[in-house]
């Protein structure tokens, strides 16, 4: 029996991703430890949460106008998977993933001269949406660790959908907020 690249490779991927996977479990811990969570939106409770977040951030830089509602969603939203920060019982930060569909496009190819007809859009996404609450005092560490989780679970969710192709969408005053 010969050893070839080929199994030095998927050797390496496997290790790779034992060690990707400890680390994050270990990254995980600190955060429980901490009282934070990071996960996928799995209920209407959480996505009214998000909404309501999205909207205190883009109210405040002015991206939205005020409604009585006191939430910020779109169509998009009905194509895509939230993800989100809690701490404690509040949600304090959260990301969209838009997935390819028929219906509505993505944000950014919908708003912008974006050409991606030579790539598949059925393995491409639009990352957007992406809003943290400043008024939670997190120390930088924390704060790096928190942004490793909640992209990882993104990450995961990506990588189970087979998707090849990422599109960054945020408007630039949101800078501040992520």
């Amino acid at each position: 029996n010969y050893i070839t690249k080929q199994h030095v490779t998927q050797l390496s991927f496997y290790v790779n991703n034992i060690t990707i996977t400890i680390i994050m479990t270990i990254i995980n811990l600190y955060l429980q430890i901490h009282n934070y969570t990071v996960e996928v939106s799995k209920n209407i409770k959480n996505l009214e949460d998000i909404f309501q977040l999205r909207y205190k951030i883009y109210k405040k830089i002015k991206f939205i106008e005020t409604n009585e509602n006191k939430i910020f969603y779109d169509n998009y939203d009905l194509f895509s998977q939230s993800f989100y920060v809690k701490y404690k019982d509040s949600i304090i930060s959260s990301v969209r993933v838009t997935f390819n569909n028929n219906v509505i496009g993505f944000t950014t190819t919908n708003y912008f001269n974006i050409d991606i007809s030579k790539y598949d859009a059925s393995k491409m996404v639009c990352i957007g949406r992406w809003v943290k609450d400043k008024n939670i005092v997190l120390n930088s560490t924390t704060q790096h660790l928190l942004d490793i989780q909640l992209f990882y679970q993104v990450l995961k969710v990506l990588y189970k959908h087979n998707i090849r192709y990422i599109i960054f969408d945020s408007p630039i005053n949101l800078i501040n907020h992520i």
